[in-house]
């Protein structure tokens, strides 16, 4: 119930208290300071009334204390809140920049992944192209070992057709040579010309030069080589004879041209002829 007080009975004034919730604005409670005179003749009936204050007065000291400490609570808990509110701010602050190294972190966390995802896609693509390089690599030693196979089918392919060349070769030469049995050379004997009848040449040469009368039998003759008259020495004559005694018997008279500028000689082919040249040393060394 609200108090009511005498107007007059005594002198405030504004005291200032803090008020709750500010640390800069008061608030002002009326102070009770001097209570009213009194005159001498009523001193000594006021006395008993001064000695016992009025309930009112009670009432309101016990409210003032009473506000009064609840003021000083409400500034020590606003103290405790600006203290926490200062903390809440640090703490917010401390939490901005731990956010803003999470998001740095983050972004780094980030690169690293791309780069690691780079990474991986190279590695990939290098794996890729290795597996591919290891089978071209199978591939060209496949290739390698079917060439190798061909290589030496053709190699024996080849051995065997040169050995059967060869074969035939020798077979030509052994015919040629044995065709040219029955051929001698004739050398130095001068030569007529383009017209002229080399059988005859030859039969007289025999006649005159080897003193053999009796008639040999010729199949056929024929100088070597084409007629030159820039030519200083005669060309060769190749005589085919029949009988190969009779070839014989013109060999060992041949011996008589000893120191002349004739010579009768066996035809043999190019080869033959050349790998005897190159043994004739040898033969005459052996004879000695």
């Amino acid at each position: 119930m609200p108090m009511s007080i005498p107007p007059g009975s005594m002198n405030t004034s504004a005291t200032p208290v803090p008020h709750a919730g500010t640390t800069n604005n008061l608030m002002y409670i009326p102070q009770v300071q001097n209570l009213p005179t009194t005159s001498s003749a009523q001193t000594g009936n006021s006395q008993q009334a001064l000695t016992t204050p009025p309930p009112w007065i009670v009432s309101l000291c016990e409210q003032i204390a009473q506000l009064t400490s609840t003021t000083s609570e409400i500034y020590k808990r606003t103290e405790r809140l600006e203290t926490i509110e200062t903390k809440i701010c640090t703490i917010e602050s401390s939490l901005m920049n731990l956010r803003r190294s999470v998001d740095a972190a983050n972004e780094r966390i980030t690169k690293v992944e791309q780069s690691c995802q780079f990474m991986s896609n190279t590695f990939e693509e290098i794996r890729s192209e290795n597996n591919q390089l290891r089978q071209s690599v199978n591939d060209l030693k496949e290739t390698e070992k079917i060439a190798n196979d061909d290589i030496v089918h053709l190699s024996k392919t080849a051995y065997q057709t040169q050995d059967k060349n060869q074969r035939l070769y020798d077979d030509i030469l052994y015919l040629q040579t044995r065709s040219m049995r029955f051929n001698l050379l004739f050398s130095g004997l001068p030569d007529q010309g383009q017209n002229e009848n080399t059988e005859e040449v030859v039969k007289t040469f025999i006649k005159k030069e080897l003193e053999i009368t009796e008639d040999t039998p010729i199949q056929v003759t024929h100088r070597l080589g084409p007629y030159r008259q820039s030519q200083s020495r005669p060309r060769t004559i190749v005589a085919h004879f029949q009988q190969l005694k009779d070839k014989d018997k013109i060999k060992m008279a041949a011996k008589t041209l000893a120191g002349k500028p004739f010579g009768i000689n066996d035809q043999y082919p190019r080869e033959i002829a050349e790998r005897r040249k190159e043994l004739y040393p040898v033969y005459r060394k052996a004879r000695r």
